[in-house]
């Protein structure tokens, strides 16, 4: 339906005077028309040139065919639209059937202070983003348009026929595309369609046509299903760099978390390789020997120790237990005698950066210093639940496991032992014998850490965690210890 002379003029005052709403002018309009005696056949429009002259708005200078609309004051089904926004985003053109004619398409994302829209670019229009050689940050005006509701309630400025683009100059009242992207972390829970940015972190393979991305921030990362044309935008190669999604909807996964669907109605460009990144990996993908960047969310945090250690003299130790959606690690930090631990508790999301990998797979032992470990939020892994530790089977074993957790029955009593240093001091040590169905094994203590079994009694089902396995240099065997860490309790029987 042609758009009526009233609601041109309507738009040109919204359009002079963004900070009165639609609403508002209607009601302004409805309320001077009280007082004007007129005749009814143009006391609208006439009352309408009234208020737009209190507004300091001139309607007869004003071309209707010209003046540009505020992208947030577009309203569906008008007519002859114009505008002038920031490129936001560009889709590659496409073949879509229309009136049971197959015709080319292209769509731009625009946005200026008042808000964002789609234009639809039809037949040979489709063209014109690469003839004019537009790309994103370009200023450009759409004139001859016609508006239309998209999804969500994103409005669509369609050109046809009667319609055309056209790059201009840059103007300086409109925001930096950069304006138009929501940050990872403050992606909204409701279904809407929103714009962000962010580093690729991983890629997976191509299934059919859907591809999935990881895209990551400085403070949370999201998963992005990419579909059809969009996912052949993305490979394995390009992890580390910097990708910028438009249109992407949003949406809850199978998991329940919080993920981005993108297909051929939004945009995705490729930015360069973030300087110096190295790609977050999983803790299943440690391998010995490896430096890795990871982030994990925080299960254990054992007490601050030091540690006389050749060569350094004195380090400050302390351990965690750490896990993400693919594993469990013990992470060691490091830190000098003048510096200061940070404060971490359980149920916190870090980032290991440059972790080392001194054990990986089945169990991975990392280490880092104070430079490499850092608090960040993230949405998936704070939600992500607690594992739940399990005992390991004595036979399972192996020498330089950490942190590991035994349960069994006591079957010898406390061996109490005292050996004298060199410097004339004597040392306790105290071992017992716990066995289950599998094998049996030592547990062995020094000094006051002896006081943890000393009260073990025979045939006693006990569990102690957190010790860890080793090597007897003489016998070979594999034992564990008892250390400031290790906690034993006695299993009550029902």
């Amino acid at each position: 339906m042609e758009q009526s002379l009233v609601d041109k003029y309507i738009s040109v005052i919204i359009s002079s005077r963004p900070d009165i709403s639609r609403d508002q002018l209607l009601k302004m309009i409805e309320e001077k028309s009280k007082k004007v005696k007129i005749g009814n056949n143009y006391k609208k429009l006439y009352t309408l040139f009234l208020v737009a002259q209190e507004l300091g708005i001139k309607l007869e200078q004003a071309s209707l065919a010209e003046q540009a609309v505020k992208i947030g004051n577009i309203l569906p089904n008008l007519r002859s639209v114009t505008l002038i926004g920031r490129v936001i985003g560009i889709s590659s053109k496409s073949i879509t059937k229309h009136d049971e004619e197959e015709v080319r398409v292209s769509k731009m994302y625009l946005g200026d202070e008042t808000g964002q829209c789609i234009v639809v670019l039809w037949r040979e229009k489709a063209e014109l983003p690469e003839l004019l050689s537009i790309k994103e940050n370009d200023v450009v005006q759409v004139q001859g348009g016609y508006s239309k509701e998209g999804r969500f309630g994103m409005v669509e400025v369609h050109v046809g026929s009667f319609g055309t683009i056209t790059k201009v100059q840059e103007s300086y009242s409109l925001p930096s595309s950069d304006t138009f992207f929501t940050s990872i972390s403050e992606i909204p829970e409701k279904q809407t369609i929103i714009n962000t940015k962010g580093i690729i972190k991983r890629v997976s393979p191509q299934k059919g046509k859907l591809r999935r991305i990881t895209v990551a921030d400085e403070k949370s990362e999201i998963a992005v299903s990419l579909w059809q044309s969009m996912s052949k935008l993305v490979s394995e190669e390009d992890v580390g760099k910097w990708v910028y999604l438009v249109g992407a909807k949003t949406r809850l996964g199978i998991n329940g978390k919080l993920e981005l669907s993108l297909d051929e109605n939004g945009c995705l460009r490729l930015g360069a390789l973030e300087e110096g990144y190295i790609a977050e990996q999983k803790i299943k993908d440690a391998k010995e020997g490896a430096t890795i960047n990871l982030r994990c969310k925080i299960l254990k945090v054992f007490e601050e120790s030091r540690r006389n250690i050749p060569g350094f003299g004195i380090r400050k130790v302390k351990e965690l237990i750490v896990y993400d959606d693919s594993g469990i690690a013990t992470v060691t930090i490091w830190a000098n005698e003048s510096e200061t631990m940070p404060e971490l508790e359980e149920g916190e999301v870090i980032r290991l950066s440059g972790a080392k990998v001194r054990r990986g797979q089945p169990e991975v032992i990392l280490y880092t210093n104070l430079s490499g470990i850092s608090k960040v939020e993230d949405k998936a892994l704070k939600a992500l639940l607690p594992v739940q530790l399990k005992p390991v089977k004595i036979k399972d074993i192996k020498e330089n496991q950490r942190n590991i957790i035994v349960e069994g029955l006591v079957i010898s009593t406390v061996k109490r032992q005292e050996f004298t240093d060199e410097t004339g001091n004597t040392i306790e040590k105290a071992e017992v014998n716990v066995a289950d169905d599998t094998g049996l094994i030592r547990v062995v203590s020094w000094r006051d850490d002896c006081e943890k079994i000393k009260e073990l009694k025979i045939n006693t089902p006990v569990r102690v965690l957190w010790v860890d396995a080793k090597k007897d240099q003489f016998t070979g065997e594999t034992y564990v210890l008892v250390t400031k860490k290790t906690i034993v309790e006695s299993i009550e029987m029902k």
